[in-house]
């Protein structure tokens, strides 16, 4: 095989010739000429480079929020040839997934073909047609997520008690909570609770007060002013979350009541707002509008009391984010479109007004925006900004006809919206060493990626392309796992990365050579002006 190119439409499908039933793909079979492309109009304007033969395209599922791909120009730290084990003339895979996302792709299909081993492609998902499929074509591995396997249990007992599974020899799954004798296991110790403070001006660290329970897992956290917020999602027992408050000018922690529903935190005034992040549910099949639809609730600070906000005007919908501004609460949601292969799920928007009084409010329709994201919006500069600069078309099957940005600019207060900024002539320069890998925000700068955008100014900054020492060398790297966060300070702001893990470099093979864990610090001041 010298090739095999894949490419999603949505976060449910193949894109290219897509085809209609059973799709089966053996050693020997080459589809890089009849996938491949060349780069899509928001690539070009970009100056984005198709990814070369060598290099990784890896997406994360769709299924929680947006898909997301990372090009890597260096190989893996890990490359799983055939983790099942699979044996060739014996063994047949069924590929559950959409093979452009990470773990469809080296688990279900590169490994096993590059062992031999034939696989079976599902045209879709479903748990009826994955018992079907199992006992038609006698899969004897496969790799699922815990979803899949939800809905597989939560078929009839009948059809369950027909079901031919006797083939099945391994399959394997990942995002959930590891068996308490597996390996993964984490250490039976206790998790830590201290922390510290770093203070720019002088570039030192204070300890500070523990924290009433660890701040592990999920967590959630907003700032308002010295006062930090963190919702702490219920561990494996389950329960109900917890919210604590850490005054940092009194160094101290305090429980506050939880939220009457999880979700994501933002601090206003003297309220928090907890809102749900999607409205979306799966059902057997396919995924559907939760019934009934959760409400967004909000903590009054002074009376230590929740109330449910008002209804928002754009329910149900997905990819919910909510963002504290000048002009009130703003809701910013990706629309539930009928045919999400055909139609792009733009960003709608509405803003509550309500002065002194959320729950009290009411919700005002803003323009619908034609930007596709909300994960990366924030009040920067007097806007609402989301950073991010790249676009998609819908990909080859049921292509939107035009690309489609995937950030932008929205005046909450005039309803108007804008496009980001054209980048710079160096835009195709090689990525920075340590690359923003979260949408961080100050004042006036935004950053995400390679790149900070000050707002006032319309300005794109690039990230530097080395970390360097107190001695203005390079730092030695490929380092990961380091933890990113935005400072301001009196001058604009600052991006913070310290910690994570470094490693010597990578084998012939592509994994990674001996390692270390780190407390390094490095401190980038963005330039104004």
């Amino acid at each position: 095989m010298t090739g095999l190119l894949l490419g999603c439409a949505t976060s449910e499908g193949i894109t290219g010739d897509k085809a209609k039933g059973l799709s089966m793909i053996r050693p020997g079979d080459t589809l890089g000429d009849k996938y491949g492309r060349g780069p899509t109009a928001g690539e070009a304007r970009r100056g984005i480079a198709v990814p070369v033969p060598g290099s990784w395209m890896l997406y994360a599922s769709g299924s929680p929020g947006r898909p997301k791909g990372a090009h890597r120009a260096q190989p893996p730290a890990t490359t799983p040839a055939n983790l099942f084990g699979s044996v060739r003339g014996e063994s047949v895979n069924l590929v559950t997934g959409p093979p452009c996302h990470a773990a469809p792709l080296a688990f279900s299909l590169a490994g096993p073909l590059n062992a031999g081993v034939g696989v079976v492609l599902m045209d879709g998902w479903s748990p009826a047609e994955t018992l079907r499929l199992v006992a038609e074509h006698r899969i004897t591995h496969s790799h699922m997520v815990p979803t899949m396997f939800h809905r597989l249990l939560a078929l009839p007992d009948e059809v369950k008690a027909a079901a031919d599974v006797s083939s099945l020899r391994m399959v394997i799954h990942g995002a959930a909570p590891c068996p308490p004798n597996a390996d993964c296991a984490p250490p039976d110790v206790a998790v830590l609770r201290d922390g510290a403070i770093y203070d720019p001006a002088a570039d030192a660290w204070t300890s500070i007060a523990d924290a009433p329970i660890p701040l592990a897992g999920q967590v959630v956290a907003d700032v308002m002013g010295d006062v930090a917020y963190f919702l702490v999602a219920p561990g494996e027992a389950g329960g109900s979350s917890t919210l604590l408050s850490y005054d940092a000018s009194a160094d101290k922690w305090d429980e506050l009541p939880p939220p009457p529903v999880p979700g994501d935190l933002v601090a206003t005034g003297d309220e928090l707002v907890v809102f749900v992040p999607s409205h979306e549910s799966y059902s057997a099949d396919h995924i559907v509008p939760a019934d009934p639809l959760p409400p967004d609730v909000v903590f009054d600070l002074s009376s230590a009391t929740w109330a449910e906000l008002p209804a928002d005007p754009h329910r149900p919908s997905f990819d919910r984010k909510v963002v504290a501004t000048d002009a009130g609460l703003v809701l910013l949601a990706r629309a539930r479109v009928p045919d999400p292969g055909v139609d792009p799920p733009i960003v709608r928007a509405a803003v509550l007004n309500a002065p002194g009084d959320l729950a009290a409010g009411h919700w005002s329709t803003l323009p619908d925006g034609e930007i596709l994201w909300t994960d990366g919006f924030s009040w920067t500069g007097g806007l609402l900004v989301n950073p991010d600069q790249s676009s998609a078309d819908g990909g080859e099957t049921n292509n939107w006809g035009r690309s489609y940005p995937a950030g932008g600019i929205l005046d909450p207060k005039t309803g108007r919206w804008s496009d980001l900024p054209d980048l710079p002539a160096d835009a195709d320069r090689p990525p920075p060493d340590l690359p923003i890998e979260l949408y961080l925000s100050g004042s006036r700068t935004t950053v995400y990626g390679w790149r900070a955008l000050d707002v006032p100014d319309r300005r794109w900054l690039a990230v530097p392309q080395h970390a360097m020492d107190d001695d203005g060398e390079p730092v030695d790297l490929p380092r990961t796992g380091h933890a990113t966060a935005w400072v301001e300070t009196p001058s604009g702001g600052a991006v913070l990365l310290w910690g994570g893990a470094r490693w010597s470099g990578w084998d012939d093979r592509g994994g990674a050579l001996s390692g270390e864990l780190t407390s390094d610090g490095f401190l980038w001041v963005v330039p104004v002006g």
